[in-house]
């Protein structure tokens, strides 16, 4: 016997009729009484949905429900309180919700719930509530919560979740988001939450097509909106065409995220941008990771609040965020950069290499006048004091000596000072207490190109990554700024002893280089100020 076969059928057992047509309980179920109605939900009457209560009372009943094929009109939630089964037709069943301002379907204990899709409406006229309001630990597979004049799901937000499994959904053309979950200050984290190949797409907008100029509130709009929260897995998932951001992740007040896994998803066209990650409630954010996502059509529409152009991830500020790798991080609201580059290890003579102008790193093409056009790292008086972190995640064997040439521009108004410092970090990516190397670097309104050489006396043998800050320290005025636009790292294995001319000589050198001249035919050295040979004569 299948399963269909041992569940009770809704239209058979309890009298729904599933024809697309909304008959009041008071047309085919002439015998109910009003004070039973109103146990069901406080504000039933007589002239509610006949489909409402067959399907409230077959939920009611505790057994395991097969929902057949058809089109069941409600405009009551229906409300799940008890742990059981619902089974439908696979893209043939449709619970469609006409009540304005109404949830369509509220669970309140541990449900598993297949083939069914729940449709709401979401013109200002006659809008809905949620496709799905959870409120427990629950499973879903082949389901769909689609045009709903709120979310598609959202997740309640005055107590925890744990366990929830989302399997081929779809969340799509809600007015508001296709997933919410949002932490109040009370316990209210959702954690170990998966969504595996759902279709997340077009949300945010009160009409169907994607030009809408409606602008969706501060926490709708988005393919997934989530605040606070530990084992989040959104795996081959499709995230497209929403009003926000295809992925908005935002640390609660009490809150923070941890655990969150974003792999192998597809971005397209999100208004706003494809990913987002806010900590402006300050609390942690650890362990986030971005694997194997594509990104398609990385430039959103522009407009008055939609100015950002090739957005892949943007890291909002101010953000602390430990244990991540994520494919490519950029800031929205200065505008800056950051990138991230492939985990390598410099071999003799071996180039590392970040033009933040490069092809191979998103491009985000700032609109400071004073970038002339580049992609760069900055830092202005938006950030006083602000550091900035450029992980290299790049392996470095402290055994030999690296040498580190950025180029930078950086305008000096007042008595601040700018300062590159280079932290040590051990094999497992974290800080260990060993001494800065820092680089102070010289005011100038052009491009200026400067390197620093760091030693194996300057590391310590548990070195396994350098991390590069950039900072400017002091009260910065309005029209200071730091810029940076290439960062280059080399390996030297013992001494290397540089030729060329005269002319040729480095035009940045650090203070103990040793160089070759041909045109005086012997090596000399750089003192910090000057060039002298080896007897000590300046040339």
């Amino acid at each position: 016997m299948s399963n269909l076969e041992r569940d009770v059928n809704v239209k058979t057992t309890f009298g729904a009729m599933g024809d697309n047509i909304k008959r009041t309980i008071a047309e085919v179920f002439p015998f109910a009484i009003l004070a039973d109605l109103r146990k069901m939900h406080p504000a039933a009457t007589i002239n509610h949905s006949a489909d409402w209560y067959a399907l409230q009372t077959a939920a009611n009943s505790g057994i395991n429900l097969f929902v057949p094929e058809g089109t069941y009109i409600i405009d009551l939630p229906v409300v799940f309180n008890k742990r059981i089964n619902i089974d439908g037709v696979i893209k043939k069943t449709f619970i469609k919700n006409i009540g304005i301002g109404t949830d369509g379907i509220i669970v309140d204990n541990n449900i598993t719930m297949s083939n069914i899709i729940v449709n709401g409406v979401k013109t200002s006229s006659k809008r809905t509530g949620n496709g799905l309001q959870l409120n427990t630990a629950s499973s879903f597979d082949n389901c769909a919560f689609e045009y709903n004049g709120g979310h598609g799901v959202s997740f309640t937000s005055n107590r925890h979740i744990v366990c929830c499994y989302f399997n081929r959904c779809a969340m799509n053309a809600n007015f508001l988001c296709g997933v919410f979950s949002m932490c109040e200050a009370t316990i209210s984290q959702k954690n170990v939450v998966t969504f595996k190949e759902c279709y997340v797409m077009g949300n945010g907008y009160e009409g169907d097509a994607v030009n809408d100029i409606t602008d969706a509130t501060p926490n709708g709009g988005h393919g997934f909106y989530i605040e606070g929260g530990i084992a989040w897995t959104i795996e081959s998932t499709v995230m497209e065409w929403n009003h926000g951001a295809g992925l908005y992740l935002k640390t609660g007040a009490n809150y923070g995220l941890y655990g969150i896994r974003v792999v192998g998803c597809h971005f397209e066209t999100n208004r706003y941008c494809n990913a987002y990650i806010d900590n402006a409630n300050g609390v942690i954010a650890k362990d986030i990771e971005f694997k194997g996502n594509f990104y398609f059509n990385k430039t959103v529409f522009n407009g008055s609040l939609y100015n950002a152009k090739g957005v892949r991830t943007i890291i909002a500020k101010p953000l602390s965020i430990t244990n991540s790798d994520i494919d490519g991080t950029y800031d929205f609201n200065t505008p800056r950069v950051k990138t991230m580059l492939n985990r390598q290890s410099l071999k003799y003579g071996g180039e590392l290499e970040t033009d933040i102008n490069s092809p191979f790193i998103d491009i985000f093409k700032t609109n400071d006048v004073n970038s002339g056009g580049y992609n760069v790292l900055r830092l202005d008086s938006t950030l006083p004091g602000f550091t900035e972190p450029v992980d290299f995640s790049t392996f470095i064997d402290p055994r030999y000596s690296y040498r580190m040439i950025y180029e930078y521009r950086y305008k000096k108004t007042s008595s601040t000072s700018a300062t590159l410092t280079f932290i040590q970090l051990n094999k497992n990516k974290q800080s260990f207490g060993q001494p800065n190397v820092t680089s102070s670097l010289s005011p100038s309104d052009t491009w200026l190109t400067q390197e620093k050489l760091i030693t194996p006396s300057m590391l310590n043998g548990s070195t396994g990554y350098l991390q590069l800050n950039m900072s400017i320290n002091g009260t910065v005025s309005t029209d200071e700024y730091l810029l940076i636009r290439k960062v280059l790292l080399y390996r030297i294995d013992g001494v290397v002893l540089e030729s060329g001319t005269t002319t040729q000589r480095p035009p940045y050198p650090t203070k103990g280089r040793v160089y070759n001249d041909e045109t005086l035919g012997k090596p000399i050295y750089y003192t910090g100020t000057v060039w002298k040979d080896f007897v000590g004569t300046i040339v």
